[in-house]
């Protein structure tokens, strides 16, 4: 059975990911800052639909952790799922640009840091799949906070080539994607 990791599992969106791929017969890795957030989701997952589901601890900020955290994962995954992102603070960040470090970061540069390790290994082993979903916040109509929301609101797909095991990114605003 292949296996699937889910970064950011908590968010509404991972957990309809969750189903998705788990009908499809995947099991699931479910990676967040707080795991224990996940057991309810764990339990409908399993018995919904008889695929195996493991939690663990997940921080994009702890960047240093990725590589060893990748590396536990026993067996590594088939595919890396990231919803990974924050609209916290946005406000603050507008004039503090140590806060706005902090939501690039969660949105995108710890994100893109996992991703890439994950890519190296995929291409390593000749299979694995990348997809990678950032905030969505550019898309809500609250005009002061636009441009800095928007900094994250790119969607990113990646795909190792079977033929030529190059990564493949696709982006843009997810609008026909």
């Amino acid at each position: 059975m292949k296996w699937l990791l889910i970064l950011g599992a908590t968010s509404d969106i991972a957990r309809a990911f969750a189903h998705r791929f788990a009908a499809d017969g995947f099991n699931l890795v479910l990676a967040a800052r707080n795991p224990d957030a996940l057991s309810s989701d764990t339990k409908d997952l399993k018995i919904r639909y008889g695929v195996e589901v493991k939690t663990v601890s997940f921080d994009a900020l702890a960047m240093e952790s990725h590589s060893a955290f990748f590396q536990s994962l026993n067996p590594m995954p088939d595919g890396v799922l990231s919803v990974v992102g924050t609209m916290e603070g946005n406000e603050d960040a507008m004039s503090d640009p140590e806060k706005l470090k902090a939501i690039m970061d969660t949105n995108f540069t710890g994100p893109a840091a996992f991703m890439t390790l994950a890519g190296a290994a995929f291409r390593k082993r000749g299979s694995g799949f990348i997809i990678g979903i950032s905030s969505v916040a550019g898309k809500r109509p609250c005009r002061h906070r636009s441009q800095l929301n928007r900094a994250g609101s790119r969607k990113m797909f990646s795909v190792p080539s079977e033929r030529e095991n190059q990564l493949f990114i696709l982006h843009g605003s997810g609008d026909g994607l």
